[in-house]
């Protein structure tokens, strides 16, 4: 029987991307299975880009959704075409958070991100012109230290609060403390530029809309005290950023945020 020569090289995209979660491979009589772990809380979605000499794979997919908390997951099989001949089997692949396969998300109407009481301007709106450029991401104007409320419910997924330096040039994006959470339609919210241990949700914790999650800063990218959010769904080298209506006022308006717009919330 002739070998099989084997390659692999894992490439990772996103900000906040999958960290916990690897391929590897597994050879068989006549190629390989990949398999993926992935220890994340949410799915992660997994592109490969094959190099293969006299060998193919089971399906024309390159694309794969590996589940939550997934343990030697059986990915995909590449075979032999020809048995008298050497084989070589290789592959590059990207993951990141998420299914990439959900196209559209729920009209779901948020809650300000913010507590009772308190009024805040949108510094950037949809489509910004310093850093949100055919991005739908909105910024609110906060002190540091202000309460971060969730607009939405869903499962806290990733976490970072251990940074503290800031600038106001892309390079600092390396230096941005985030929480991340999962909606019930696979959709996210990406909450940004908490302080330093400005965290008070943890991951894997289930939120409801309106609770306390975190506490404002001015870390990472960024040139002012400010509030991040993003709703996004799920992609390979970039997220999918979503235009989305909030309740405003005592809460009977919804609407879309505009920017340099101040909004109360009275509900």
């Amino acid at each position: 029987m002739k070998s099989i020569l084997f390659s692999v090289i894992f490439i990772l995209s996103g900000i906040a991307n999958a960290q916990d979660f690897k391929t590897y491979s597994e050879s068989t009589e006549n190629g390989f299975i990949v398999y993926a772990d992935n220890a994340e809380l949410c799915p992660v979605s997994v592109k490969f880009e094959w190099g293969l000499v006299n060998m193919k794979p089971a399906t024309a997919q390159t694309v794969f959704v590996v589940p939550a908390k997934a343990t030697k997951f059986k990915v995909t099989e590449c075979t032999r075409t020809d048995p008298k001949k050497q084989s070589k089997g290789g592959y590059k692949t990207k993951y990141n958070f998420g299914d990439i396969t959900i196209q559209k998300a729920d009209d779901y109407i948020y809650d300000l991100p913010f507590a009772k009481g308190a009024e805040y301007q949108v510094w950037q709106g949809y489509n910004g012109t310093f850093s949100h450029q055919n991005e739908n991401m909105l910024d609110f104007s906060m002190p540091e230290g202000t309460a971060v409320h969730a607009a939405r419910e869903g499962i806290v997924v990733k976490v970072v609060e251990s940074n503290s330096k800031n600038c106001p040039f892309k390079d600092c994006a390396q230096y941005n403390n985030y929480i991340v959470v999962l909606h019930a339609d696979g959709s996210y919210a990406e909450y940004l530029h908490i302080k330093k241990d400005g965290a008070v949700a943890e991951p894997g914790d289930a939120i409801e809309k309106g609770q306390l999650i975190a506490y404002s800063g001015n870390v990472g990218w960024s040139d002012g005290p400010h509030l991040h959010l993003t709703v996004y769904l799920a992609g390979i080298d970039k997220k999918r950023s979503l235009k989305t209506k909030f309740r405003t006022g005592d809460g009977k308006t919804t609407e879309y945020l505009k920017e340099k717009s101040t909004y109360k919330k009275s509900y």
